[in-house]
């Protein structure tokens, strides 16, 4: 017999409209794992452009995680990408969270546009190698949602094609 999720959980109309309506406003009565410290950071990606971040660097981090959103928004409204920030900081890593080229903050700092694939990859990797040197150790991770997991693929092939 395969698994079949109770009723609400299957369909996906359903579980948007929960998350849209409803989770994206309770989330933060359903964590025990407080927010992490974060220090706000200008980041230079590709082609000099700034981006926004929060960092947070634990004592004795195991790790860091370099995450952003999906197509819309920014980090003051991406509850989901909270989540994961508290969850990582609550098991020793480092974490960057920020906001892509057009989105939130970055838009404020630069008109540049979104460049569809063109830069995004290197901006992830640029934003790894400046927390580094900050202090935030390897192995380091790409993470988002959505469109924003697809930036971070495009930079873990920007890693490999950029000179080291």
């Amino acid at each position: 017999m395969s698994y079949q999720a109770p009723w609400p959980l299957s369909n996906g109309f359903l579980m948007t409209l929960y998350a849209g309506l409803r989770a994206s406003h309770e989330w933060e009565a359903t964590l025990f794992d407080p927010e992490p410290i974060f220090q706000e950071k200008v980041f230079t990606g590709a082609g000099g452009v700034p981006l926004f971040g929060l960092v947070a660097i634990p004592p004795n981090p195991v790790g860091t995680i370099v995450g952003t959103y999906g197509i819309t928004g920014d980090l003051e409204d991406q509850w989901f990408l909270r989540i994961m920030a508290r969850k990582a900081c609550a098991q020793g890593y480092a974490v960057v969270i920020f906001d892509w080229r057009a989105h939130g903050e970055s838009a404020k700092l630069s008109p540049t546009l979104t460049s569809d694939g063109l830069y995004e990859g290197e901006d992830f990797v640029r934003i790894a190698a400046a927390v580094k040197a900050m202090g935030a150790p390897a192995p380091f991770w790409f993470t988002a949602f959505s469109l924003g997991g697809l930036k971070a693929q495009w930079g873990v092939n920007a890693d490999h094609q950029l000179p080291q």
